[in-house]
């Protein structure tokens, strides 16, 4: 977030149209962060179904390293080609597996560098909105306290002025 310097109006306080664009870069800010954790929240929806399709595939891959096991015993040339095809079967779901983790490795770094970004966002943010709200409620009571001496200076000139007839 870009640092912004509010400008000081000659009564002491700040502009308002540069008060209402920092609200408004906020905002913007604000919703940028909302799609941002929705985005994660769609990774990590991902990042589950992932570790499910690891859980799958880790499964099958030791049945099929069950599987064979039990056809080891026989010795045929069906057996044979029968291991063959399992022992391929096992390659794919190995690289399967691989490829899952892999990818949930990837998502997982990817939403954690999300989080990290959008909690640092968000507490700069929070900052930021502090320090807003602490010089407005400065500026208000300033123009306050011009407005009441103004009023002062009037009441006394109209008092004078009543005088004087």
């Amino acid at each position: 977030m870009e640092e912004k310097v509010l400008k000081k109006s000659f009564l002491g306080g700040f502009k308002k149209s540069d008060v209402l664009d920092c609200i408004e870069t906020l905002q913007k800010e604000n919703e940028y962060l909302r799609r941002s954790v929705e985005e994660l929240s769609a990774v990590r929806i991902e990042n589950g179904n992932l570790k499910e399709r690891i859980d799958e595939l880790t499964a099958e891959n030791s049945a099929l390293h069950s599987e064979i096991d039990s056809f080891g015993a026989r010795k045929s040339v069906t057996d044979e080609k029968s291991e063959n095809l399992v022992r391929d079967a096992v390659k794919y779901s190995d690289s399967l597996v691989d490829e899952a983790k892999t990818r949930a490795g990837i998502a997982v770094k990817k939403a954690d560098e999300a989080v990290g970004n959008a909690i640092g966002n968000i507490e700069g943010m929070s900052e930021k909105v502090s320090s807003v709200k602490e010089d407005a409620d400065a500026a208000l009571s300033s123009v306050i306290s011009c407005i009441d001496d103004l009023l002062d200076k009037l009441r006394n000139s109209a008092s004078g002025l009543n005088d004087g007839e």
